[in-house]
């Protein structure tokens, strides 16, 4: 997707590490969707994750990771926008923009 160069894209910060989660965490079981964008703690959760899939150290964002995940994510993001409806609603938007510009 092009964007045009007056365009700027803003993921809402509250939503991203639960939107990673369900994207590259999704078969497991502990994962209870219902209200998974309300929950809290998920940071940790991918804090703990071992090293070769580590996105958080601490309380750092590790941004080599996230880019290295990014295809990963992509690929996911048809589950992600099923079970997280602010995602689904941003991609909606991002859509409708889109296609306006």
């Amino acid at each position: 997707m092009m964007v045009h160069s007056n365009v700027v894209l803003c993921i809402p910060a509250q939503n991203l590490e639960t939107w990673l989660w369900v994207g590259l965490y999704p078969a497991r079981e502990t994962t209870n969707t219902d209200m998974i964008e309300c929950r809290d703690g998920l940071e940790k959760q991918l804090a703990s994750k071992p090293m070769p899939k580590r996105l958080i150290n601490g309380n750092s964002k590790n941004v080599e990771m996230y880019k290295k995940y990014t295809h990963e994510f992509a690929e996911t993001w048809p589950r992600v926008t099923d079970v997280c409806t602010q995602a689904l609603r941003f991609d909606q938007s991002l859509m409708a923009t889109a296609i306006r510009v």
